[in-house]
């Protein structure tokens, strides 16, 4: 049904990933960046999918939504076999062999010696199930995986298995390696692996046979260059007529069934509906990284693909495929910086360079000027002028190659221009401008060769300073007037200057990061302690979150801000650091956080990670910590989008006044009224489910209107 809730602080209920019972969303990537290699759709509702450094991930609404899981390793996980909604196995590297019989709300590793390679798993029943993997390893179970018997096959050599296929629980199929040992062949037993039979697939024999799948006793696939049929049971193969050296079976019934992951991009996802004899290429929208894995549900039309980076793919009518996942970059994000109540940037590693003109709801990429150099530091001055610094180090036999790149933006960071590039001075590791004239940068060479450069004229040219006889790590500088500044070394140690950098005076703290909210008053972060300045830095008060090693911090004013831990922790005060507020574990790997209003902020990340909140980041559970007032009217994209059948639409309004939310269909018909009363200012969120109205896929609209205020935006419906 319809739900409306109404909150008297700004409480944002999140589609995705909430962690922690936090107000904080994974923004991107949706669900996770880790390339996911299996999927597996256990009924309409459940879907789980496992992938590298120890993924696993689940879906309780057909994959509209998904929960990151626990497995308890950080090693590749190559195949997930469950076999009722509570019951599971997930295999990988380094012996990993992972069951769960609590629906993966926990996993127990089984014991298997002889092997780190642990590739193929099948299931007869819930008692009977055989794996294989490299060095020689096959093994059958018969009690549910509690003890497991090693097969021999009698053959000379090491053996590379790949995959295998139970048909019954005497016959089972096994595929082997690339040009090693058995190249390219397939082995089948019918009396339960007592004998085995050498089923050669004769014109194709260096090839690794990364899958097998067989819709009946007859009639089975096998991936390949080409990818070969049988319909005897294995005695003799053909080519079906494509490519798809790691492509994956799944079909949902005897005759209908996909390839997904075929051709060389591995991008392709193919249909047959007479039991394989013809293949058709399916319609696609933005599977755009290759396909590893693949799922059919047993009934209906949903299916599933998975892939490199975290791709995630659905189709709900059997023939049209859409990227669910999300993900505008992996690459690590280092700093984000507020231009507006709607404009901010990021930037991050190998040039990347992130923007939102749309208060976070769209992050796109920006052209930068190299891919090449990471960049560390971020520094708006006004909302159109900004100053990105980074660099870069490899090695070039029998030396080192380094670079520093500072790139600028006069347009809000829409386009960047360089005002500095050398690859003679080593890397730049920070920046800092105080104003369109004044900047520094601090270059190394691996910790050493320290060197701090400062421009008076926005670039055109560069001057040495000294460095307060720091000579080696010297990692950090932040300047808060042209005059007065600080630099720092990786252990804390600091300097600090009043006269441009001319002279510097040791520092009574270590410093690890700072942001002044003015030329007097500002904060530093030292270890696990924030201390707290109203004359510049001279004399500081000391304050304690509590929450470990501080990473980076974000203050509104004197008393109310933000900090981040190096553990994943955020804490909120708004008494100057007395009292604190702690908002929970986030996510390991965090780098900087910025918030654009009171209540819309940003935590960015590793591995492209960006976390959003609309409420301060404050749990459901807390009520009006912040006492926020709401400043203007908007309307959010809902979530999920694409969606089926239920979504969630979020809106403020900063007046009390007759509400509307209504929803459209493409020709403009009025198809639902969500709202349609006089509401107070605050934050509200509401659940449409579609199904209420028994509206068919396709293209909608919602628009609010509050008083002079109106916004419309688009939602998609797969059913």
């Amino acid at each position: 049904m319809k739900k409306k809730i109404f909150l008297s602080l700004v409480l944002f209920l999140f589609a995705g990933n909430v962690f922690a019972q936090s107000g904080w969303q994974l923004q991107n990537p949706f669900p996770q960046t880790k390339t996911l290699n299996d999927c597996q759709i256990i009924d309409a509702n459940t879907i789980f999918a496992v992938g590298n450094s120890g993924t696993i991930i689940k879906s309780t609404n057909g994959g509209s939504n998904w929960q990151i899981l626990n497995s308890g390793t950080s090693a590749d996980l190559w195949r997930v076999n469950f076999l009722n909604l509570n019951t599971g196995y997930v295999i990988g590297f380094n012996s990993n062999f992972l069951k769960t019989t609590d629906a993966g709300n926990s996993w127990t590793k089984i014991l298997i010696t002889g092997s780190n390679y642990i590739k193929g798993i099948s299931f007869i029943n819930v008692n009977t199930g055989v794996i294989v993997g490299w060095n020689s390893l096959v093994a059958k179970t018969t009690n549910a995986g509690l003890n497991w018997t090693n097969i021999l096959l009698g053959l000379s050599g090491e053996q590379y298995w790949e995959d295998v296929f139970c048909i019954d629980e005497n016959t089972i199929v096994i595929t082997s390696a690339d040009a090693i040992s058995t190249a390219g062949n397939i082995f089948k037993t019918t009396n339960g692996g007592l004998n085995w039979v050498n089923q050669s697939i004769g014109s194709f024999p260096y090839r690794t046979i990364s899958d097998i799948h067989y819709i009946n006793s007859n009639t089975g696939f096998v991936s390949g260059s080409p990818v070969m049929k049988t319909t005897n049971g294995g005695t003799n193969w053909t080519s079906c007529g494509f490519s798809g050296v790691n492509c994956k079976f799944s079909f949902r019934d005897s005759s209908s069934g996909f390839c997904a992951g075929a051709t060389e991009s591995a991008l392709t996802v193919l249909k047959t509906t007479d039991f394989g004899n013809t293949w058709q290429t399916m319609p696609s929208t933005s599977i755009d990284q290759q396909i590893k894995g693949l799922s059919i549900s047993g009934t209906g039309s949903l299916g599933i693909v998975v892939g490199l980076n975290g791709l995630i793919g659905k189709t709900v009518d059997f023939n049209n495929w859409a990227k669910i996942s999300y993900i505008v970059t992996a690459k690590n994000l280092n700093k984000i910086s507020k231009l507006t109540d709607s404009i901010s940037v990021i930037v991050g590693d190998y040039g990347e360079i992130l923007r939102t003109s749309n208060a976070g709801q769209i992050w796109y990429k920006v052209n930068g000027t190299s891919p090449s150099e990471n960049y560390r530091s971020l520094k708006f001055i006004n909302s159109t002028t900004g100053f990105a610094g980074g660099g870069f180090f490899y090695a070039v036999n029998p030396s080192w190659y380094y670079s520093s790149r500072i790139s600028k933006t006069t347009n809000s960071g829409l386009n960047w221009s360089d005002i500095y590039f050398s690859s003679e001075n080593g890397e730049l590791i920070s920046s800092y401008f105080v104003n369109e004239n004044t900047g520094y940068f601090i270059t190394s060479k691996l910790g050493s060769n320290i060197r701090l450069f400062k421009t008076s004229n926005g670039g055109l040219n560069w001057s040495v300073l000294s460095t307060g006889g720091i000579n080696e790590n010297l990692i950090g500088t932040y300047f808060i007037t042209a005059e007065t500044g600080f630099i720092w070394k990786n252990t804390g140690e600091a300097r600090r200057t009043s006269d441009g950098g001319n002279t510097w005076s040791q520092f009574q703290y270590n410093i690890s990061n700072m942001q002044f909210i003015d030329n007097s008053t500002g904060f530093l972060i030292s270890g696990s302690m924030l201390a707290f300045t109203t004359d510049a830095g001279l004399n500081f008060t000391e304050r304690y979150p509590n929450l470990g090693n501080i990473q980076s911090l974000f203050f509104f004013n004197e008393n109310t801000g933000y900090v981040i831990s190096e553990q994943g922790a955020v804490s909120y005060t708004n008494n100057n650091g007395l009292n604190w507020n702690h908002l929970g574990m986030i996510s390991s790997g965090l780098k900087d956080i910025c918030f654009l209003t009171s209540t819309r902020g940003f935590i960015v990340g590793n591995t492209g990670t960006i976390f959003s909140t609309i409420n301060g980041g404050f749990s459901t559970e807390i009520s009006n910590p912040l006492n926020l007032i709401i400043q203007d009217f908007s309307l959010s994209q809902n979530y999920p989008n694409p969606f089926n059948p239920s979504t969630k639409m979020n809106y403020e309004i900063k007046n009390s006044g007759y509400v509307s939310l209504i929803v459209f269909d493409l020709l403009g018909k009025e198809v639902a009224t969500l709202v349609n009363e006089k509401q107070n200012a605050g934050s509200y969120a509401v659940d449409f489910n579609s199904s209420e109205f028994s509206l068919p896929s396709g293209i909608y609209f919602y628009t609010l209107n509050a008083g002079e205020f109106t916004e419309t935006k688009k939602m998609i419906l797969i059913k």
